[in-house]
């Protein structure tokens, strides 16, 4: 593909993008001082992150008060988190956080009062000592948490259903050719993420992914038809961009690995795709929370 073809390909799907963000934001400011709680689920390497953020400023550059809160500074820790039923520790488990203290700092929250909000140490896999005081600057401020539970009702049982909003952020539609599985443009996401900022192989992220699926099937897929909006973060020119990143870490895996079958697999889908040049895709483009250079801070 030339770069000129590329180029307005990547422009109108990014303006596409940013277009049904804004009507969200829309949506939500003439809705200020009813919806307090924004509440964005969806699977892993779907986006939610970026699309958290980019929601976020949106809501501020028009005058809105936000808050967002990390879920993942509620977890226990693994003295108290849940395990399976072959006894290992289940971080994907709703019960691995702490939704009474989630629940109290949410309402303190709300009924504008100071909340004293908890901190985890991912080092000691524990609760870090002391906490935050928040509190939020008026009555009509929003409060943002994105999160593998956060269309399950049961992460925010004491918030009234009238003050939330529930976002599913996911890749709806799919940009490769047919042959392609559900989750595949995901896994090629997580892939390229996971070679390049924590330190995973394609091949380790492969044998993982089952996992992950079935955490999803367990924890998020039962509550999909919670969401009053669904957000597609598919970009139809991203196979062309990440072909570039996946196809190296791809090779990497010998033909004996276990995850050599899906290896070969993914590599069959990006066979008759053009390359994109990486530097194309805007520095606020979902796709930069996957292949870097982003100008929002993760």
């Amino acid at each position: 593909m030339d770069m000129r073809t590329a180029a307005g390909k990547i422009h109108d799907s990014e303006e596409a993008h940013a277009a049904r963000i804004e009507g969200v934001a829309r949506f939500l400011l003439a809705r200020r001082g009813k919806v307090r709680l924004v509440l964005i689920g969806g699977p892993s390497s779907a986006g939610k992150t970026t699309f958290a953020k980019r929601l976020q400023h949106h809501l501020e550059r028009d005058g809105a008060s936000t808050l967002a809160i990390s879920t993942d500074n509620y977890f226990v820790g693994d003295e108290l988190n849940p395990r399976d039923s072959q006894g290992r520790l289940d971080y994907e488990h709703i019960r691995a956080m702490d939704l009474e203290l989630l629940n109290d700092n949410l309402v303190d929250l709300i009924a504008g009062r100071t909340a004293m909000l908890p901190k985890f140490d991912f080092h000691r896999h524990a609760p870090m000592e002391g906490r935050t005081p928040a509190r939020l600057s008026s009555g009509d401020s929003f409060i943002i948490i994105e999160g593998l539970h956060s269309l399950n009702p049961e992460l925010t049982p004491h918030v009234g259903a009238e003050c939330k909003f529930l976002v599913l952020a996911d890749t709806v539609s799919s940009p490769f050719p047919s042959g392609a599985e559900e989750a595949d443009q995901r896994l090629v996401r997580r892939i390229i993420r996971d070679s390049k900022y924590r330190g995973r192989s394609a091949e380790d992220t492969i044998l993982l992914w089952d996992s992950v699926r079935a955490g999803e099937r367990r924890w998020i897929r039962p509550f999909v038809g919670n969401a009053e909006y669904t957000f597609d973060t598919t970009l139809p020119y991203e196979p062309g961009v990440l072909k570039n990143f996946v196809e190296p870490e791809l090779r990497k895996i010998g033909p004996d690995s276990p995850a050599a079958p899906v290896a070969r697999r993914l590599l069959a889908l990006f066979e008759g795709v053009a390359p994109i040049d990486p530097a194309l895709p805007p520095p606020y483009s979902i796709l930069r929370e996957y292949i870097g250079d982003s100008i929002i801070q993760y």
